[in-house]
């Protein structure tokens, strides 16, 4: 039966600003992880004010951007253009401007600057966003022969931080730019994935993530709740874009710790999980997600509206449970290589016998009595004669002199010729001959030690051979020296023959010749055997240099093959320890084998791996020429395809999980539950309950190791919750993806903090996009938290009174601690106007007296410390009652009657707040 296609969504994946564009690369190269190609309905696009990096996971796959899925949006000069278009000066706020240089290397932080680059490239990225819709709207079924296409409605996913400039600058631009295609269908979803700024914190230079965040947030939420409702966005050259609907029909809200205080602490690995997030959107959760993303929307638009704020925000967790057969064959692999280099470099005995044998076999013995290297280069002496006197007269000592030292020269030149010619082939014959023999050794168990070994043995006797050389050279030597003496006596022999009698003389010169004769004929053989031993001694010398030149190789590889050694088992105790240190959101299934894959005995065949190398050209003699990493990939070639290594690359997931105890795949099941909890913390304490979505990818829904085959699924229900099954077809991996529903903004843990960020009035920018947007945000008294912003300046109020930065004095008005307005004669009060409470705290909140209230509040926390602080507060709040009229003037009875409703419900909201406060300041709330 054919395997199925896999179905995947018509998707176009929109990355804003760094965060974004990493998210999309990740999707990316998980796409093609899996599927090795990215499927034709599934496509990218990038928008940044910087430029993007390639992005590389599992350490082999690369994803990076075409030229049509990136647009660079850059401006040259923001304050020029700025001042050459009104529809830019309209939107950009005026105390950013001071910023507005040139924005090539991304927003710097800065909002407006974002959506500035927007503003100036709109053209670009309308016809960008526009062609792609286009290409997904024309796709149909059967365009693709490897992929079927699910639907066929589009899914446009937008993905950005809140905390930067690029992507919190453009995310509300650009869903009613997609609108504005004319191209989307009721059916068709725009999905958002907003981070949130806690995972930058960690880093300088990001004072303004939390800020922005909550600007953005503020921005969106006033949006969705209708405010802007035909608005329209003024691009320029004529072209207005309208706000209508929300922007997105599903917010995910995506920070870095859950609600288990589980936490993502790098950048990298919480885009991994968001494009993990994008690709199961695409595929497993395609056909199965309709109904999914369709009860989702129900729960956001039905579910936790709280206190008059509505839920617009949802979050969602992955899990991914992965067995990588590789990297088990790769730790089997490398153990098996390191045994094959014992093999290779293990002791021997003593080797001098064998040597000995050797040289005897090479004949290249010169100790012992032994002559094998001078016999072959030269004969003993020679067998020429020299030239016989013409006649045996006066003069003839002369003469005999000048025929002897022709002969001798003679002599010298034919014994350098022949000498020369028969070393080199001497040469030429043994140093192959030991050259073959080092081969054969080391293609033996043991054999780089063994031949190290011999030829250790091996020069220690070539060394002897070569001193005896030279002691019989320099005995001959001496020998011809003595003759120099001899040769003055013999011809002063013939000169007295010379003038012997006449009828004697002749003979008298002859005997005289040949007595001179004999002793030129001695020295032609001391000629004779001093050459011998001249290039006896060369012959050793040069072989001592090979073998020396051979020992040096392998003393190299053998260095080189323990630092394979230390490589392999490196690498093998680096990923035992890194065991559980992978992505938050995965867990890697084979690092439960680490201790199951040592070798099998029969893995292991020497003379195997011998002819293997040897079948692929790759012997042992060639390594010491070769890098440390092809000596390492000649063993790794060769140790992967060992039947252990081999076993575990076939295995599959299931296959592997069945093999581990009923409670450990238990233990699986719920880490993976864990796991996924969706990725944001929300206040318990207000939202008491959320709906959770559950969708487990699986390669097979009816027989899966999540399951127990003789007990139908109970394993998985271990976990609680109503579960949607996917088929993912991948054999290697199980996906939990959990969607929780919803949250209105001001519940989402850090929020306030957020606020309080954005709230700072000495800020150097204005944290909002658009200038009008913000003023009509203040005009409305808008906020994120329910009651405007009464809460949070009821608290400060509250807080002043109790830490006496504001107070009352018998019938005086009420008074502020104020820095900014006081006098030092004052000690820096200022009065607010008025006796009555009431009356009193809306000066105070007019005048915005909180904001230096909280600072001084800030101060007090920052030099007594939380526990004197909580003391007081705590104090303060349970004694008030009894000290009302200390507070007010009004007693408690008073308070009670007509015409003191409103200082009454004040009151009352001031006490219910601060008992809130004090609660959520132990909650980290």
């Amino acid at each position: 039966m054919a395997a199925l296609k896999p179905k995947l969504k018509k998707t176009l994946f929109i990355g804003l600003g760094g965060t974004g564009v990493k998210s999309i690369l990740y999707a990316k190269a998980k796409i093609l992880s899996i599927y090795g190609e990215i499927p034709s309905m599934v496509r990218f696009l990038a928008l940044d004010t910087d430029k993007f990096e390639p992005v590389t996971i599992q350490g082999d796959v690369t994803a990076t951007l075409e030229a049509n899925e990136y647009v660079h949006m850059q401006v040259p000069d923001g304050i020029q253009f700025i001042k050459a278009n009104d529809h830019a000066a309209d939107f950009f706020p005026e105390k950013n401007l001071k910023s507005a240089g040139a924005i090539v290397r991304g927003a710097g932080q800065i909002r407006s600057l974002g959506r500035l680059a927007l503003m100036r490239n709109y053209a670009k990225v309308f016809k960008r966003i526009n062609d792609e819709i286009m290409q997904l709207k024309k796709y149909s079924v059967g365009y693709d022969d490897k992929f079927d296409v699910s639907g066929n409605d589009l899914q446009i996913s937008v993905i950005c931080s809140t905390s930067g400039g690029t992507g919190a600058g453009t995310f509300l631009d650009i869903p009613f730019i997609i609108k504005h295609t004319g191209q989307i269908d009721n059916q068709d979803r725009i999905i958002a994935y907003l981070l949130f700024p806690d995972i930058f914190k960690q880093y300088s230079g990001t004072r303004n993530v939390e800020p922005n965040c909550y600007a953005a947030f503020t921005e969106l939420d006033f949006i969705m709740d209708g405010h802007l409702a035909g608005a329209k966005i003024n691009y320029g050259n004529n072209t207005e874009v309208e706000i209508t609907g929300n922007p997105y029909d599903i917010v995910f809200a995506v920070n870095n710790i859950n609600n288990n205080n589980d936490a993502y602490t790098e950048t990298s690995d919480l885009q991994s999980f968001i494009g993990t997030g994008l690709f199961l959107s695409t595929g497993i959760i395609a056909e199965k997600g309709d109904s999914t993303w369709d009860n989702l929307g129900k729960q956001i638009d039905d579910y936790n509206n709280i206190q008059g704020k509505a839920p617009h925000y949802t979050s969602f967790g992955i899990s991914e449970l992965f067995y990588d057969g590789k990297v088990l064959a790769d730790v089997s692999a490398r153990k098996l290589a390191m045994q094959i280099i014992k093999k290779m470099t293990g002791p021997v005995q003593n080797l001098h016998q064998e040597v000995e044998d050797k040289i005897d076999e090479w004949q290249i013995r010169e100790n012992n009595q032994a002559d094998d290297v001078i016999d072959f280069i030269l004969a003993r002496t020679t067998n020429r004669s020299p030239e016989t006197i013409n006649e045996f007269k006066k003069g003839a000592s002369v003469e005999i002199q000048t025929l002897a030292l022709n002969y001798i020269n003679n002599i010298t030149d034919l014994a350098e010729q022949s000498a020369t010619e028969k070393v080199e082939a001497l040469l030429t014959d043994k140093l192959a001959a030991i050259d073959e023999h080092f081969n054969k050794l080391l293609h033996r168990e043991n054999g780089i030690t063994h031949t190290l070994s011999f030829i250790d043995a091996l020069l220690a006797t070539i060394q002897v051979c070569k001193q005896e050389m030279e002691e019989e050279r320099q005995g001959f030597l001496e020998q011809r020296e003595k003759l120099a003496g001899a040769y003055k006596n013999y011809v002063a022999d013939i000169e007295e023959a010379e003038e012997s009698f006449i009828l004697k003389r002749k003979k008298n010169i002859e005997l005289a010749c040949e007595d001179y004769y004999n002793e030129v004929r001695r020295e032609a053989t001391l000629i004779h055997e001093i050459k011998r031993r001249d290039k006896a001694y060369y012959f050793y010398n040069r072989v001592i240099q090979f073998v020396e030149e051979k020992q040096l190789d392998l003393e190299s590889l053998q260095k080189d093959l323990h630092s394979v050694i230390r490589d392999f088992e490196s690498e093998n105790v680096r990923l035992q320890n890194a065991r559980g240190n992978q992505k938050p959101f995965i867990i890697n299934l084979h690092e439960d084998y680490f201790d199951k894959t040592d070798p099998n005995p029969d893995d292991l065949s020497f003379n195997d791996f011998i002819n293997t190398i040897t079948e692929q050209e790759q012997p042992v003699n060639i390594w010491s020429k070769l890098k440390l990493e092809e000596i390492e990939k000649i063993l790794m070639d060769y140790s992967v395809e060992s039947s252990k290594a081999k076993s575990f690359v076939s295995s599959s997931l299931d296959s592997v999980m069945r093999e581990l105890p009923v409670e450990r795949r238990r233990q699986i099941i719920k880490d993976l539950d864990r796991r996924a909890e969706p990725l944001w913390r929300y206040n318990k304490n207000i939202i008491l309950d959320t709906a959770v979505i559950y969708l487990i990818g699986i390669n097979d829904n009816d027989d899966s190791s999540l399951f127990d085959i003789d007990n139908g699924r109970e394993l998985i229900e271990t976990i609680p919750g109503r579960k949607t099954y996917a088929v993912t077809n991948e054999a290697n991996r199980v996906y939990f993806y959990k969607m929780e529903a919803s949250c209105p903004a001001f519940t989402v843990f850090n929020m306030q903090a957020y606020k309080s960020k954005y709230e700072n009035p000495n800020a150097r920018y204005d944290y909002h996009v658009d200038r009008t947007w913000a003023k009509q945000i203040e005009e409305k008294n808008y906020s994120l938290f329910p009651g405007g912003d009464d809460d949070d300046i009821i608290l400060s109020w509250a807080l002043g009174n109790a830490f006496g930065f504001v107070n009352k004095e018998g019938r005086k008005a009420y008074r502020v601690k104020s820095y900014n307005e006081g006098t030092p004669t004052s000690d820096y009060w200022v009065s607010l106007g008025a006796e009555d409470r009431k009356e009193a705290f809306d000066a105070f909140s007019k005048r915005k007296y909180f904001r230096e209230v909280d600072e001084q509040l800030e101060k007090y926390i920052n030099e007594q410390g939380y526990a004197a602080y909580n003391g007081h507060l705590q104090e303060y709040v349970t004694n008030f009652m009894a000290r009302i009229k200390e507070y007010t003037s009004l007693d408690e009875k008073t308070i009670q009657m007509k015409g003191y409703q409103e200082v009454k419900a004040l009151i009352d909201r001031e006490l219910t707040i601060l008992e809130k406060h004090m609660n959520d300041s132990k909650t980290g709330f």
